[in-house]
């Protein structure tokens, strides 16, 4: 009996560094998971401040110039009324001017909607925000998916608000 207590002593004694690293390892995944949970925190405190300060000022007509990393022509002159994008009409010489169906260019309450649930909903693993100093719209969008490996970059630059 005492031969099956040492051998179960050695294999128990001999399992703990194991147990060990499993511990480092699992709280260093731990520690990474809580830091991104409190940056998409931090995101979502930002946007929905920003969306505040947009939708104070109450522009509803405008138009902007929009743009993305996609490799055809992804440049277009975004006309919205009445908060719903009315208009999309390409900015480039290319022959392929892209996909600008329903949904892929988004007004800017659209698209304060979409980072919202979707970009900053888990869906993506790293996503940067920048925002106009003055009228608090989403200038810059990067997103890093990490189910098709790929960086996009989406901009929405030269407000002009309709009269």
């Amino acid at each position: 009996m005492k031969v099956f207590n040492r051998r179960f002593t050695i294999a128990v004694l001999g399992l703990i560094p194991l147990c060990l690293v499993l511990l480092v390892l699992l709280g260093l995944a731990g520690s990474r998971i809580w830091e991104r949970e409190r940056q998409l925190r931090e995101q979502r405190d930002l946007l929905d401040e920003q969306y505040v300060l947009w939708r104070r000022q109450n522009i509803r007509d405008y138009t902007l110039t929009y743009s993305n990393s996609g490799i055809y022509c992804q440049n277009a002159l975004m006309t919205v009324k009445n908060g719903v994008v009315d208009a999309v009409t390409p900015v480039c010489s290319s022959s392929y001017y892209g996909s600008y169906g329903s949904g892929v260019v988004r007004s800017m309450d659209e698209l304060f909607r979409w980072v919202e649930t979707t970009a900053l909903g888990g869906h993506y693993r790293e996503v940067e925000i920048e925002y106009h100093p003055a009228y608090h719209y989403i200038t810059r969008l990067v997103i890093d998916d990490e189910y098709s490996a790929s960086v996009i970059e989406i901009r929405y630059e030269n407000l002009k608000v309709s009269q």
